[in-house]
């Protein structure tokens, strides 16, 4: 597992979450690759499932992304 690629002006490492279908937020590695592109990675391996990816951009707007991991 490398972690999930995500592309994202404006965002920064410190406002990448990855939360559970309980809500709990999961330990997470962010590092910035290149300009606009996070790799991020669980630091335990999560279960099989879907999970919320949460980004907030500069301007203070957050996206949500779907993620499922087998």
């Amino acid at each position: 597992r490398d972690g999930i690629r995500v592309s994202g002006k404006g965002v920064s490492t410190s406002t990448v979450r990855l939360i559970d279908s309980n809500g709990k937020v999961l330990p997470i590695s962010t590092i910035s690759e290149k300009q606009g592109l996070l790799r991020v990675t669980p630091l335990s391996p999560p279960a099989s499932g879907i999970y919320i990816l949460q980004l907030e951009q500069q301007d203070g707007r957050k996206r949500m992304l779907k993620v499922m991991i087998e």
